[in-house]
């Protein structure tokens, strides 16, 4: 490698042992910071989100499809941005996304229940729609 990346904080040349396991390391904290934002994480959490909501097990299920399908449009987009800036920008970028969407998540009842005051709506569409929303910025 003749020309050094001008976005490298280390030198992996001048670490004293094998650099890969740091790059292991990371990389698999990377793997278990996204896992609220994979099934596997949502899983755990399907029955006291879909009853707090009130929704049913198959409008919850339809909800997270929904979500799931739309942000696949947007995972190309991912890409783009992944070859300009770089691995470490983009899942940066993307674990603070998951974050702010968890946050979000950990309030989607009280949102339900101002969006339904709001709309004066009563009715299972209302936390449908914003599950459909918080998915879809977990699955981005």
């Amino acid at each position: 490698m003749s020309t050094p990346n001008s976005y490298s904080f280390v030198n992996p040349n001048k670490v004293p042992f094998f650099y890969g396991y740091v790059v292991l390391v990371i990389g698999s904290l990377g793997v278990l910071a996204s896992i609220p934002g994979q099934t596997v994480g949502v899983s755990v959490f399907t029955d006291p989100v879909k009853d707090a909501l009130g929704l049913s097990r198959n409008q919850f299920s339809n909800a997270y499809m929904i979500g799931t399908l739309l942000s696949a449009f947007f995972v190309s987009k991912a890409g783009l941005l992944f070859d300009r800036y770089g691995a470490r920008y983009v899942a940066f970028g993307a674990t603070i996304l998951l974050g702010f969407s968890l946050m979000l998540c950990a309030v989607s009842v009280q949102m339900s229940e101002h969006m339904q005051s709001f709309l004066d709506i009563r009715s299972w569409t209302v936390p449908f729609g914003i599950m459909c929303v918080l998915i879809f910025f977990n699955s981005i």
